[in-house]
């Protein structure tokens, strides 16, 4: 889940949105339906078929395919993506995808007895998410067994999965969300920290930079009490994709004419109380 302000960047970015704690909304985004395009299917210690036979590679007009087989090899899964690429950062590019005729052979990296007996294996089920549609199931796909392949029109911007192995799914058809409705952040918002475990991220604050624990007041005069502390000694270091923030917690969403308070120590020398 990817729970940040919708006022900060990065916002929008991971599988679902859940930034509203105090309300328990959440929504699910496109990229939990394309992975579970791949996840859906495919088991533990399944693996890739290589790209050097062909079973797995780059299409002509945009896009990749990616075979997966169980050890047993007497099945497989075929994820094909024509997604458009919009990259975030200076050194990747951006590219878009073409409709394209495709056609696969049944061979190389499956079972003899797979390949051989396509009588039990008529036709393949075929699953498919886009911009509006996620992880629908299409009509089955007929195997030709005269030439042992099967091929279908992958359009622009779309995943698909083929299975041999046909396996009931859900997506914008089937069993609708039971999200709580969303809330605005609360008008009136008090922690002192010591409802927390020592270490624990407190309820409503977000770690733009660095990281925030709840810890063990320092004074003398404490006696017991829980404050949040910054956990970072220094700098982390620099990051090879992005910039590096300073250490910043952010707590509260659009808000305005708001009367905040809070109460500081600065430790080492830095300052008192404030």
């Amino acid at each position: 889940a990817w729970s940040v302000y919708a006022s900060l960047p990065a916002e929008g970015d991971g599988f679902v949105d859940a930034r509203e704690p105090w309300s328990g909304h959440y929504a699910l985004r496109s990229p939990v339906w394309v992975t579970a395009h791949t996840t859906h299917f495919v088991g533990v210690g399944w693996t890739i078929l290589d790209v050097a036979r062909g079973c797995s590679g780059k299409l002509s007009k945009g896009g990749t395919f990616v075979t997966y087989v169980p050890p047993e090899r007497n099945a497989f899964v075929l994820v094909v993506e024509k997604l458009h690429g919009e990259c975030a950062q200076n050194w990747c590019g951006t590219g878009t995808t073409d409709p394209e005729p495709l056609r696969f052979a049944l061979s190389g990296g499956l079972d003899p007895a797979l390949s051989a007996g396509l009588s039990a294996y008529s036709s393949l089920s075929l699953w498919m998410t886009n911009e509006t549609h996620s992880f629908v199931q299409l009509p089955d796909l007929a195997i030709d067994v005269a030439t042992a392949s099967f091929e279908f029109m992958a359009l622009p911007d779309t995943v698909y999965t083929v299975s041999s192995r046909p396996k009931d799914g859900s997506g914008s058809a089937g069993v609708p969300l039971t999200s709580p409705a969303s809330a605005p952040f609360p008008q009136h918002v008090v922690d002192d920290f010591d409802g927390y475990y020592v270490d624990a991220s407190p309820r409503y604050f977000w770690d733009h930079g660095g990281s925030w624990q709840v810890a063990p007041d320092p004074t003398a005069r404490a006696g017991g009490n829980l404050v949040l502390k910054q956990r970072v000694p220094g700098p982390a270091g620099v990051n090879a994709w992005t910039y590096s923030s300073e250490p910043v917690t952010i707590l509260g969403e659009f808000m305005n004419d708001v009367s905040v308070s809070v109460e500081v120590l600065l430790p080492g020398g830095l300052g008192g109380r404030a």
